[in-house]
C-alpha cells in the first residue's frame, strides 16, 4: 500500500454572524483554498496528498519509537 504525505495550514476564523471561514494552504505547491466546511477542507486535503509526484504528497518517514528519529538534526516532537 501506497502512502502519501502532505504538510498543510489550516487557518480558521468564527465571525460575528457565527459563519465560518476556513482556508488551507498546501505547503508543497502553495495552493490555497476557501472553503464553507471543515468536510469540504478534508475533502481538498485528501486531492492534494494523492495527487502525483508533480505536487502531490510524498512518503511519510519509517515509525520510530516514541521519542526517536531516523532523520539527523530532527529532534523528537514533545
Amino acid at each position: 500500500m501506497a502512502r502519501s504525505y502532505g504538510s498543510f495550514v489550516v487557518r480558521y476564523w468564527l465571525l460575528d454572524d457565527d459563519q465560518e471561514r476556513i482556508e488551507i494552504e498546501h505547503m508543497q505547491t502553495g495552493d490555497r483554498v476557501r472553503v464553507a466546511s471543515l468536510d469540504e477542507g478534508v475533502a481538498w486535503i485528501t486531492a492534494r496528498v494523492r495527487r502525483p509526484a508533480n505536487g502531490g504528497g510524498r512518503e511519510p518517514p519509517d515509525a520510530t519509537a516514541p521519542g526517536e528519529s531516523k532523520e539527523k538534526g530532527c529532534q523528537p516532537c514533545v
